[in-house]
C-alpha cells in the first residue's frame, strides 16, 4: 500500500475509535441515569406504601423480598 492510502487508513480508524468511545461513554451515562432514575422511584414507593415506622428503606427491600 502507499504511504497516502496508509495513512488514510490510519486516520480513518483512529476516527472509528473516537466515534465508539463516544457512543459507548453516552450509553454508559443514559443507563447510569435510568438506573438511577428507577432506584428513587423505587425507594419512594417502598417507602410510602410498605415501609414501617421503624424500618429502612433498605430494611424494608429485604423483607419484601422474603416474601416473595
Amino acid at each position: 500500500m502507499s504511504e497516502k492510502l496508509e495513512r488514510i487508513a490510519k486516520a480513518a480508524q483512529e476516527a472509528y475509535r473516537c466515534v465508539e468511545d463516544a457512543v459507548v461513554d453516552t450509553y454508559r451515562k443514559v443507563e447510569e441515569g435510568a438506573v438511577g432514575a428507577y432506584e428513587k422511584v423505587e425507594d419512594f414507593f417502598v417507602d410510602k406504601m410498605f415501609r414501617k415506622e421503624d424500618e429502612t428503606i433498605e430494611e424494608t427491600k429485604e423483607r419484601l423480598k422474603d416474601h416473595m
